[in-house]
């Protein structure tokens, strides 16, 4: 584990890419992750996706967990995992906070991620920056909720560029560093996903030139039945 010096939290970080980028290690990486009751639990993913064609048990896509560029049918099914199998396996380990994040197509399974390229300078800034403690501790430290966030909602890719990478990670981390740089009752995890929903779709629509929205659903741990979500075409609370 590294140390935060910022929030002085303790850090574990596993990272799987390249040669071991593949369904085993990541089964194995989301099994073996023993989170304490005051815990934040953390899976991010970026690559590519898909959906099977006709597929209506899941809103959120397939990762696709393997290299090949054509494998076969039966290969592409045990290679993958949905993002939700994801959230339901890390929200069951009872971590305090538990964040799911895809940035991945929701396409029909032939359709690839492409990078657009792009002549726009990055928005984001890195690093810390004007960043109030305060703020970080309630969004970060005392927030008891679990949420899945996920690029695209059903037929849409997850853009990127060669300056601005994803658009949604790029403006969910955006949307997080706004809201540290201020404070009040305001800065909570649903006006971030609020702002990353509208920013990514406007980004989306202004250099890809197609829509992007990115579908999600927000539940608080003390009450399971307390979850507000948009898995595209329809909003429930």
């Amino acid at each position: 584990p590294s140390k935060n010096s910022y929030l002085t939290s303790p850090i574990t970080e596993k990272k799987i890419t390249g040669k071991d980028f593949n369904v085993t290690a990541v089964r194995a990486a989301v099994k073996n992750i023993s989170p304490g009751k005051d815990d934040i639990v953390i899976f991010y993913y970026s690559g590519h996706g898909f959906r099977w064609k006709g597929e209506q048990d899941y809103p959120f896509p397939q990762m696709a967990l393997f290299h090949d560029r054509a494998p076969s049918w039966n290969h592409q099914a045990a290679f993958s995992i949905n993002l939700e199998e994801i959230f339901k396996e890390i929200k069951a380990k009872n971590a305090r906070l538990n964040m799911v994040l895809g940035d991945l197509c929701n396409t029909v399974v032939n359709r690839r991620r492409s990078e657009i390229k792009d002549t726009t300078k990055s928005t984001t800034e890195q690093g810390y920056y004007d960043m109030n403690k305060e703020t970080a501790v309630q969004l970060f430290l005392e927030t008891n909720a679990s949420m899945i966030i996920s690029a695209a909602e059903k037929g849409q890719a997850a853009n990127c560029t060669n300056t601005h990478d994803g658009f949604f990670t790029n403006r969910l981390l955006n949307s997080i560093r706004l809201r540290l740089k201020k404070t009040g009752p305001d800065q909570q995890w649903g006006n971030i996903i609020r702002d990353t929903e509208a920013e990514t779709s406007i980004l989306a629509l202004a250099i890809a030139k197609e829509d992007q929205n990115i579908i999600y659903r927000l539940c608080n741990n003390k009450n399971n039945f307390s979850c507000v979500e948009d898995l595209g075409g329809k909003k429930a609370n």
